[in-house]
């Protein structure tokens, strides 16, 4: 089967224009997509408050994946605000417990950083995040295109396979060495995870001004572009059972008009969404 949703639930005016005064905006969104991706949590650990506010306001079919928080990932220095790696971990794995609760959780998605390379003290530090996350599905994507340069490619593929790492397959801008290719190979038999960031090749580096937070992900995939991932698609399928499809591209609300572009191209009909409201009018 092939999940299709958003990086994020609340930058996409789109799908709040009519009737949508007396649910939240999650309630909204679940029913147009079955999957979303988290990304509070990759600036904090989440109460359980806010999970179980989540869990309540989406159906039973529907299901999220959670971003690692950047202490996780290496993308901060130190692991504030707690004490030790250990405590970390431990806080951000109670934080599941209600999607785990309600089967909700689909995976954990650990991104690292642009400055994340292929060498040994890193490939040590993955294996430590996979211990500490213990039997929670887990997805891994690079941002460092050292992983997958020829001569590390298939490494880097076999170790995801015997450590027990879903692929985080990237379609991103090809600019150079904090990008990483398409590489279409499944990593686990259950599940595969699959994050459009858009092609904006210009606006994917920092130029070091911090302008790229508001242009890294503006970009509008034609449909040229998104029919190139149906052989993809079709080849994953065979390898993979379930394909977890993240749209990214949300600088200039293009994501959410992509996501539906590619349902309708796949001819895919989601059973068990939230029921949608009406407005006044209809």
């Amino acid at each position: 089967m092939i999940y299709i949703g958003l990086a994020g639930w609340g930058d996409h005016d789109d799908l709040y224009m009519n009737g949508t005064q007396r649910q939240s905006k999650l309630e909204v969104y679940a029913g147009h997509f079955p999957i979303v991706e988290i990304d509070a949590s990759f600036y904090a650990v989440q109460p359980l408050r806010n999970m179980e506010k989540w869990v309540s306001e989406t159906p039973p079919a529907f299901r999220f994946v959670v971003k690692a928080f950047q202490g996780m990932t290496g993308h901060q220095k130190g692991f504030d605000p707690f004490q030790s790696k250990e405590e970390m971990f431990e806080a951000f794995r109670l934080s599941l417990a209600p999607l785990q609760k309600a089967n909700k959780l689909a995976m954990v998605l650990c991104q690292f950083p642009p400055w994340f390379d292929c060498k040994k003290e890193h490939v040590q530090w993955i294996r430590f995040v996979k211990e500490q996350l213990k039997e929670i599905p887990v997805a891994l994507e690079f941002r460092h295109r050292s992983w997958f340069e020829e001569q590390t490619r298939e490494k880097t593929l076999l170790f995801m396979k015997q450590e027990g790492w879903i692929h985080s397959i990237c379609d991103e801008p090809q600019a150079g060495q904090r990008s990483v290719p398409v590489v279409t190979e499944a990593t686990d038999q259950q599940k595969t995870l699959i994050r459009f960031h858009g092609r904006n090749v210009h606006g994917w580096n920092d130029p070091g001004d911090g302008t790229w937070r508001d242009v890294r992900y503006l970009y509008e995939y034609n449909k040229k572009e998104l029919e190139e991932w149906k052989e993809r698609l079709a080849l994953l399928q065979t390898q993979s059972k379930d394909i977890y499809i993240i749209f990214n591209n949300n600088s200039g609300g293009h994501a959410a008009g992509n996501a539906k572009q590619l349902i309708d191209m796949l001819g895919i009909e989601y059973a068990g969404l939230a029921p949608r409201q009406l407005d006044l009018f209809s």
